[in-house]
């Protein structure tokens, strides 16, 4: 029997760096390259690894979010490393390479399961990018993936064209879910590193897009009310008539007024019946403003302080109540004699009565990184809580007057228009909730102001139960997400003057 050829050009035509390196080198000996590394990198087998899209969406802003796997796990076991993960898009007559840092490894049970595959190997994969300037958003598109010199083209991809809202809610789902994977927090941060960029560029457009729906007067403020209680309404309105019962008259009496944001546009007709209710028992003078979508927490915030009639602002969540002890008088003269250069919070409550907040302190918790992952962040930043869960009746009675603290609660906290204003109000790239309250006071204290905290202003606070954070949903996944930007942004400012945590 003859000896066999080795044929150069079918082992040329298939890998196109090899390509590349004969257009540098035409000589080069392409059986010798075989014997050398071809079989060391399994380039015999198959030259298509199997893979598969799971779901792709477009923005009508231009992001695109691709999730699916790729059995590459012969190419791991020859390499010894994870093979780069290359792809390629063609959509709207466009061919658009993704860019590097926008592929997100993932660790996918399933298709290990599926593929009869003994090792764990992260072989699933999330991209997550903006498309280039001059590609159109399409519901057609193909996908080419390149592994260890491999090609893999997926046809047919029909990306669902959605809100750039909706997107936002989706990648926040995908993001929770990696919580539950190999190493869930390492495998988040690497998230974070490759995609908060661009989840927070896609939350400010969201948020160019959402405007304000309407606004609904109630009442007039006799003169310049003497401050401005702004509140968000996000999902539910069910503790409406018990805050407004309890709370309302007080704020009337102190000479407030009450502007309130709802953030579903679905509760604005019964808002809107319901506080003129409120109005017509309590006196209290209110401003209704509807979104026409959800513009979270800090954005919310930031535009009911420009509608605001006073100088001076309460952040009140929709889910605090006033307790026994809650000194009215107190809260009127911190209220009265808020400093231009001052931020304010209380001590609030369980319904039973023990601590939850009383000033927050800011934790550096050590990230565990296991030997696989694919990380190397050092340190998690958490807003703590003092005296969290401890009985009242085991604590010394309240020092008066107010103390410094870290940062205080956006659930009850007392600013300056000035302030607010020259901090830029709350930041909004801090995605749904969560976060933006402790980066407000630690902005505000670089800036020189003083953030204090009065314990003897005692409230309940049913802690996120006024919205539909409480559920099911993507403001708790935003949670973990916004951490990390917290993170991002002040653990080097902050560097040495932390204390420990016990874990993230």
């Amino acid at each position: 029997m003859s000896g066999a050829r080795f044929l150069a050009e079918e082992y040329r035509d298939r890998f196109p760096d090899l390509q590349r390196i004969l257009a540098d080198n035409p000589g080069y000996d392409l059986a010798r390259h075989f014997a050398t590394h071809g079989l060391a990198e399994s380039r015999h087998l198959s030259a298509a690894p199997a893979a598969g899209v799971d779901a792709a969406f477009v923005s009508g802003g231009g992001f695109l979010f691709v999730s699916g796997w790729i059995d590459d796990s012969f190419l791991r076991r020859n390499l010894f490393a994870e093979p780069p993960l290359s792809a390629r898009i063609a959509m709207s007559f466009h061919d658009i390479p993704v860019p590097e840092g926008a592929i997100l490894r993932t660790y996918r049970r399933d298709v290990k399961e599926a593929r009869g595959l003994l090792e764990d190997a992260d072989l699933g994969f999330v991209m997550f990018f903006r498309l280039p300037d001059g590609v159109p958003p399409a519901d057609r598109m193909t996908l080419t993936l390149t592994a260890g010199g491999r090609c893999v083209r997926i046809e047919g991809i029909a990306p669902r064209i959605v809100s750039d809202g909706y997107l936002v809610s989706y990648y926040l789902g995908f993001f929770k879910a990696l919580e539950a994977g190999r190493h869930h927090l390492a495998g988040c941060m690497e998230a974070y590193r490759r995609h908060g960029a661009t989840l927070v560029a896609l939350w400010q457009d969201h948020l160019a897009v959402t405007g304000v729906a309407g606004v609904l007067d109630l009442g007039a403020p006799r003169g310049r009310p003497a401050f401005s209680a702004l509140t968000v309404f996000f999902g539910k309105l069910e503790f409406l008539h018990a805050q407004a019962a309890a709370l309302y008259p007080r704020l009337a009496e102190a000479g407030g007024e009450l502007v309130a944001v709802v953030n579903t546009p679905g509760l604005a007709t019964q808002a809107a019946e319901l506080m003129r209710y409120a109005h017509a028992l309590h006196g209290l003078p209110i401003r209704l403003v509807v979104m026409e979508g959800n513009a979270g927490f800090a954005r919310a915030n930031n535009i009911a302080a420009g509608l605001a009639r006073s100088d001076r602002f309460l952040c009140l969540n929709p889910d605090v109540f006033p307790m026994d002890r809650t000194d009215w008088g107190a809260f009127a003269a911190r209220m009265a004699g808020l400093e231009a250069g001052e931020i304010l919070g209380a001590r609030l409550h369980y319904a039973d009565g023990a601590v939850m907040h009383d000033g927050m302190t800011i934790l550096a918790d050590p990230l565990p990184r296991p030997p696989d992952a694919p990380t190397a962040g050092a340190v998690l930043l958490r807003v703590d809580h003092p005296l969290k869960g401890a009985p009242e009746t085991l604590l010394a009675p309240p020092r008066p007057g107010p103390r410094p603290v870290q940062a205080v609660t956006g659930s009850f906290l007392m600013i300056r228009r000035g302030l607010f204003e020259a901090l830029g109000g709350f930041a909004t790239d801090y995605v749904h909730a969560y976060y933006e309250d402790a980066d407000l006071c630690l902005r505000a204290a670089r800036a020189g102001a003083a953030v204090r905290c009065d314990s003897a202003i005692g409230l309940i606070h049913l802690e996120g139960r006024g919205s539909g954070h409480d559920g099911p949903g993507p403001a708790r996944p935003a949670m973990l997400f916004n951490r990390f930007l917290f993170t991002e942004r002040h653990a080097g400012q902050l560097a040495g003057q932390m204390a420990g945590g016990d874990g993230p």
